[in-house]
C-alpha cells in the first residue's frame, strides 16, 4: 500500500513537473516588464540608438534588414518591433516593400496561423488596377495593408503605410495593455506639466 501511494505521488509529481511549459520571451529573447539594462544584457546585435524610452539595433529579419526596436515604458519594457522601411532596407522601385509585407506575412501566419484581421484599405483607386503601381500607391497614401494577431502574452500587427513619397513597413510585438500603459503615461506627462 505504501508503495503504491509513492509510486501514485512520483507520478503526479513528474506529471506536473513536465506539463508545465517554459514561458516564451513575447519579443525576441526579452519578456514584457524588463529594464533596459535587462534587455541590453540579451541583445548582441549592434545598438545604433539609445533614449531613456527606447533602444534600437541592427539586425534582419526573413533575410530583410531592418532595426529593430524596444520602446520602454517607466524603465519597463512595453513594445518590440521590426522596422523594415529606411536606410537599411532600400528599395528602387517602392513595389518591393509591398512583396516585403506579403513575404513577412506568410512567415508570420506559418508561425502564429491565421490572423485576426486582415485589411487592405484603399483611400483612392488611382493606382488599384496597377500592382506594379501598389509601392507608389503605399507612399502616397493611397493605400494601406495591416494585419492583428492577438495572444494572452502579445498583440501582433505587420503594418505598410506611407505619406509624402515615404513608405513604412513595421511588425510590433505589444504587451496586451499597451494602449492602456500608453494612455496612463500620456495623462502622467500632461499633469506633470502643470
Amino acid at each position: 500500500m505504501k508503495k503504491s501511494i509513492i509510486v501514485i505521488l512520483m507520478v503526479l509529481f513528474s506529471t506536473m513537473i513536465f506539463s508545465q511549459e517554459e514561458k516564451k520571451p513575447e519579443f525576441r529573447k526579452a519578456f514584457f516588464g524588463m529594464t533596459q539594462a535587462e534587455v541590453k544584457k540579451l541583445e548582441s546585435d549592434k545598438l545604433v540608438h539609445e533614449t531613456k524610452e527606447l533602444l534600437f539595433y541592427e539586425d534582419s529579419l526573413f533575410g530583410i534588414n531592418c532595426n529593430v526596436g524596444y520602446f520602454f515604458m517607466k524603465d519597463k519594457f512595453a513594445k518590440g518591433g521590426y522596422y523594415f522601411s529606411g536606410p537599411r532596407n532600400p528599395h528602387s522601385n517602392k513595389t518591393d516593400f509591398v512583396r516585403d509585407y506579403e513575404n513577412i506575412k506568410a512567415k508570420v501566419v506559418e508561425k502564429y496561423g491565421k490572423p485576426k484581421a486582415d485589411k487592405t484599405i484603399w483611400k483612392n483607386d488611382l493606382y488599384k488596377d496597377d500592382p506594379s503601381e501598389w509601392g507608389m500607391a503605399v507612399s502616397v497614401g493611397h493605400l494601406v495593408k495591416y494585419c492583428t494577431w492577438e495572444r494572452p502574452e502579445v498583440v501582433m500587427s505587420l503594418e505598410i503605410f506611407g505619406d509624402n513619397y515615404k513608405i513604412n513597413l513595421k511588425l510590433d510585438y505589444m504587451h496586451p495593455d499597451f494602449d492602456k500603459m500608453k494612455e496612463a503615461a500620456d495623462k502622467e506627462k500632461e499633469e506633470e506639466k502643470f
